[in-house]
């Protein structure tokens, strides 16, 4: 399938993934060590950990990172190595962005996995200057939410269904621009892949 433009430098795609390949694929996510907070884990692991804002933590959304670059909290570091079954969802979301928007792409190296909870949200941000022009996500699990993107007068509103992809660049990856989650319907899986900065 292709991505079809629905304003400027946003994309998106209804149903890229089969339900059977979204069950697979949640089925998967679910799997990976720390979706239920049940051992200690390893650094160097791929594994979901809770956020931490302000001492406190964020309810409804855990978070795992891997590849380069991700954001150590203090800077920029790698990431543990991506899952097999990740770098095949990765060489997907490359053809998506070569077949839709940019035949150039130089192709994803990060990717974040967050699982939310129904009620979970993610905060007003811009991606940080540390990845490259395109953002893309996928939805996986049974719930839904909105992406908003919202400057000082414009704002887009983007329902994102289970197995639906979406992705973005300039301008909406850039300040003044930020964008949230909002409105999480139940557990829901974001798969969402970044470049490094040129």
């Amino acid at each position: 399938m292709t991505m079809r433009q629905v304003a400027d430098g946003l994309w998106f795609c209804l149903d890229e993934f089969s339900s059977r390949e979204n069950n697979r694929i949640a089925n998967y996510l679910g799997s990976v060590s720390g979706a239920g907070l049940d051992r200690q884990l390893d650094q160097d692991e791929f594994h979901f950990r809770q956020l931490m804002e302000d001492g406190t933590a964020v309810k409804g959304r855990l978070e795992a990172a891997c590849g380069t670059p991700v954001w150590g909290g203090e800077g920029q570091v790698t990431g543990p190595a991506v899952p097999a079954y990740l770098q095949t969802l990765t060489e997907r979301a490359d053809l998506l962005v070569r077949s839709s928007i940019d035949t150039l792409h130089a192709g994803f190296s990060s990717i974040y996995v967050d699982l939310y909870e129904e009620g979970g949200s993610f905060v007003p941000h811009t991606d940080r200057p540390i990845y490259g022009p395109y953002v893309l996500g996928m939805s996986f699990g049974v719930g839904s939410c909105e992406i908003v993107f919202s400057s000082a007068d414009s704002e887009y509103r983007l329902t994102l269904p289970p197995r639906s992809v979406y992705c973005f660049g300039p301008p909406l990856r850039n300040e003044p621009w930020v964008h949230e989650v909002v409105g999480v319907t139940g557990r829901r899986f974001g798969v969402t892949f970044r470049t490094e900065a040129p």
